[in-house]
């Protein structure tokens, strides 16, 4: 998965890109199949590999993960997405500071599955910028940063396999709406 997707691309971050977001990209890719795009990156130390609980919480995709090695996201690769998707509303101001421009294109999961929910799915034609647009619509960001930790997508690092599994099966939960919606027609 390129970091470069493009702006028909949807990039997933985390916090260091080894558990929550490279899962959620693989679900999301296989949800979607080839387009649009799906990458992941993170905020941490590039280069370290998805913890073996993370591979065996999605076996369907456990060569991809344990191949993976984590990367660290960049303004350019923020710019580029046409969507991004992040575990936490705390990386929404993250990625917003390493990139102002791309604040109105990046989403908690948590907040942008009901946001599917609500206005529906890519319109025929729809390129994902525009479709991410008419999602940002009427959106704070003091509203994205006030939510709870119950807003985010929990973070299995150092946990037990079961921890992994039960987040490999809430981010299936979160990504299968999304999915339906960002499907082009």
């Amino acid at each position: 998965m390129d970091l470069r997707a493009g702006e028909d691309g949807v990039l997933v971050l985390c916090t260091a890109n080894r558990c929550r977001s490279p899962i959620a990209a693989a679900l999301l890719a296989g949800l979607l199949g080839d387009v649009p795009a799906v990458s992941s990156a993170g905020f941490l130390e590039p280069g370290l590999p998805v913890p073996p609980e993370g591979v065996a919480a999605l076996p369907a995709c456990a060569p991809e993960l344990a191949a993976h090695r984590s990367r660290r996201v960049d303004a350019a690769a923020l710019t580029a997405a046409g969507l991004v998707v992040t575990m936490e509303r705390a990386h929404v101001r993250d990625a917003a500071v390493l990139a102002p421009a791309c604040w109105p294109r990046t989403f908690p999961l948590v907040d942008l599955a009901a946001r599917v929910q609500r206005v529906g799915g890519r319109l025929p034609g729809e390129g994902l910028r525009a479709y991410a647009a008419r999602l940002h619509e009427g959106r704070r960001l003091d509203s994205v940063l006030r939510g709870s930790a119950a807003d985010d997508v929990a973070d299995p690092m150092g946990q037990s396999g079961a921890a992994y599994v039960r987040t490999a099966e809430e981010l299936r939960r979160l990504l299968e709406p999304v999915a339906a919606a960002l499907r082009p027609r």
